[in-house]
């Protein structure tokens, strides 16, 4: 398996309106045979615009969308279930797809309730 991770160029990237250069990365690595795209709602707007990216391309069904929430609050460093759900439904709008194939629990900071609410 061969991916992409967006942390810090696409986040950086991705905040010019034109986005013509993520674009031609996006269409390089699946015309390369590459699936894997790594995300998280946390990478500013890089989860967003690779979303469209995807849609533009048609590619839903070839990226393997692997993202991240981020269950506890950095400043209370407590769970917040409807945070991390919001975060999730983010992802499904922005991929474009009706199975998100990876979510990565992004910190472990609230073992307890983040436990809970990934059991639901």
């Amino acid at each position: 398996m061969m991916g992409l991770g967006s942390s810090a160029t696409f986040s950086q990237m991705s905040r010019n309106k034109d986005t013509s250069a993520l674009f031609e990365v996006m269409r390089t690595l699946f015309d390369n045979g590459g699936t894997v795209f790594d995300t998280a709602p946390s990478y500013r707007s890089s989860e967003e615009v690779a979303g469209q990216i995807i849609n533009e391309l048609g590619a839903q069904d070839k990226v393997f969308w692997a993202t991240k929430l981020n269950a506890a609050s950095r400043i209370t460093q407590n769970a917040d279930p409807k945070a991390a759900r919001a975060q999730i439904e983010s992802s499904f709008q922005y991929s474009g797809k009706s199975i998100i194939d990876l979510i990565q629990v992004h910190n472990l900071a609230d073992i307890q309730n983040n436990s809970t609410f990934l059991k639901s």
